[in-house]
């Protein structure tokens, strides 16, 4: 029993040289991404485990984005694998087009020219599956009950049809994320309002799903919801009628004497009734 926990505590530690440095990113296309990957940083450990899980959620947000706008990806980041061996693999990945979508071998054979040549340690696998895999389709289907249970008539095709956001069976913690993330999880709950783009905002909303998932607190601002149509409407109608009764007393707008004299009917006609 001590055996085995010796090696374990031996491999974990092992493990921990592994990394990977950002050593360029090119965003032509979506150009609110780079501020929030900063070039020169390298991430092991924990804060490699949120890296990777950064990526694959980004490398599908693009992809969705791509394909709905029919055009190919225009974005890619370069990276340097530091291996458990101290061997170094330059990877250059497009984003939108699934380098991050299967194991560490894909991402190599898609992004690296000198495969051949150095070919990723069975640790450096072993760390970028157990940090990218999945939670299991099972687990997702009953999220997706449960929203369907809370959803009115109205909302059933929505919340039926609408992506899934990407959950991930062994989640980084939320120190880790603030660690990957350049200005942390406020940058990304920022660039969830601001973007304006679909895509990206459910980029930046499926990481503060899982930042609040393992117990971060995202800024309220991100928690709060679009105010409804009616109160869209009432904030129209209230600023007009701001506006008018301004150019009014401005004397911007003149009111005619049958205007005055119709107001003056219509006030003593509410007079009466009270």
């Amino acid at each position: 029993m001590a055996n085995t926990e010796n090696f374990n505590t031996m491999k974990k530690e092992s493990t921990q040289d592994i990394s990977i440095k950002i050593d360029e990113t090119n965003f032509s296309k979506n150009p609110e991404l780079s501020k929030i990957l900063k070039t020169g940083q390298e991430f092991k450990g924990d804060d490699l485990q949120a890296f990777l899980q950064t990526m694959v959620v980004m490398d599908e947000a693009i992809a969705s984005k791509n394909e709905k706008n029919l055009e190919f990806s225009g974005d890619s980041i370069k990276l340097q694998l530091n291996d458990i061996d101290g061997t170094k693999i330059d990877i250059n990945a497009k984003l939108g087009e699934g380098y991050f979508s299967k194991d560490l071998e894909h991402l190599v054979n898609l992004g690296s020219k000198d495969i051949s040549k150095n070919p990723p340690s069975q640790e450096a696998k072993d760390v970028f599956a157990k940090a990218v895999e999945r939670e299991p389709a099972g687990e997702l289907e009953k999220t997706k009950e449960k929203d369907l249970d809370k959803a009115n008539t109205t909302e059933i095709e929505e919340v039926g049809t609408k992506k899934e956001p990407v959950r991930f069976k062994n989640p980084a913690s939320s120190a880790s994320l603030d660690n990957v993330l350049n200005g942390g999880i406020q940058a990304v709950a920022s660039m969830a309002e601001s973007v304006g783009d679909e895509a990206l905002s459910g980029f930046a909303k499926n990481v503060c799903d899982m930042y609040r998932g393992v117990g971060g607190i995202v800024p309220s601002s991100v928690e709060k919801s679009s105010p409804s149509i009616e109160e869209q409407m009432n904030q129209i109608n209230n600023n007009n009628v701001k506006k008018v009764s301004k150019a009014i007393k401005d004397g911007k707008v003149k009111i005619s004497s049958k205007q005055k004299e119709e107001e003056r009917t219509n006030n003593k006609t509410r007079d009466k009734g009270r």
